[in-house]
């Protein structure tokens, strides 16, 4: 209710985090079968989304890639579930991060920009460019955040980041 009132993209939804649960993967999705066209609903109401959040191995066994969410989505077909990228996440689960934006295509409604380190976009190694493209391709029109800590002065370091993130949707067009 208050994301629609913020008018949010959404609430941010985990199903299991690691060992919150001694339950079976079969176990959980018939749970979820359950309870999303509900919370879908109340969110269209509220108009706002639940936004499924894949994450890393280390952070959850349940849901890891775009693909099993935007699966999870196609069977619940609710527009008001759909799904969020982390490029923290990604950069750990997803073999390329175009083809993961591209299998989660339609439910996309969110991305977090963070490096491999969980520090501003340009702090390290961590390119976005693949990613950007596959962002590109499904015709991306929602917004993106940093959830990420900062290495130096903010106050220099956001903007660089921001240049940074610039340059490589330019690169994502090539």
């Amino acid at each position: 209710e208050v994301a629609g009132e913020l008018e949010s993209t959404g609430v941010i939804f985990v199903p299991c985090f690691k060992d919150q649960s001694n339950l079976k993967p079969e176990e959980l999705d018939k749970i979820l079968w359950d309870i999303l066209p509900e919370l879908g609903d109340h969110a269209q109401k509220c108009e706002s989304r639940v936004l499924l959040e894949p994450l890393n191995k280390g952070e959850t066994f349940y849901l890891n890639r775009l693909e099993q969410a935007a699966a999870i989505c196609d069977k619940v077909s609710n527009p008001g579930l759909c799904l969020m990228g982390d490029f923290y996440h990604m950069s750990r689960e997803e073999k390329s991060d175009k083809d993961a934006f591209v299998r989660g295509g339609k439910w996309v409604h969110h991305v977090h920009l963070a490096s491999w380190r969980r520090v501003l976009p340009g702090q390290d190694e961590r390119r976005f460019v693949d990613g950007f493209r596959g962002l590109k391709q499904i015709g991306y029109q929602d917004f993106c955040s940093l959830e990420c800590g900062c290495d130096g002065d903010a106050e220099v370091e956001i903007p660089k980041a921001f240049r940074f993130l610039e340059q490589q949707w330019r690169e994502a067009t090539t």
